[in-house]
């Protein structure tokens, strides 16, 4: 009995598939299954099985604290990683829109 690796439908042998379970693709190179990702995600470099949401796309499809105001800089309120900066409030953002991001009013009190 040969041992498949994971997420193969069928092996020849134990290093590489034939054919992938539903909802992975074969990778013609490396003879392995990879999980398909949808729209405004990619595979994770650490795990190749991982869809991680595209950071700077402009697409938000996570919630709070994560924001994507369509650019990787930080200092404008939405940061290099897609988190909401301190002192800024971020929204707007969906699959169609990026996030506008604007600084939180600070309050004095007397």
């Amino acid at each position: 009995c040969i041992q498949c690796p994971n997420y193969c439908g069928f092996c020849t042998n134990s290093q590489k598939c034939q054919t992938c379970y539903n909802g992975y693709e074969l990778n013609e190179e490396d003879g392995l299954c990879y999980k398909i990702c949808d729209l405004g995600f990619e595979l994770s470099a650490d795990n190749p099985n991982e869809c991680l949401e595209i950071c700077g796309d402009g697409m938000r499809l996570s919630r709070a604290p994560y924001c994507d105001d369509g650019n990787i800089e930080d200092g404008d309120g939405c940061d290099s990683t897609c988190h909401t900066e301190s002192g800024y409030v971020c929204s707007g953002g969906s699959i169609d829109s990026k996030d506008f991001c604007e600084t939180v009013p600070k309050m004095y009190f007397s």
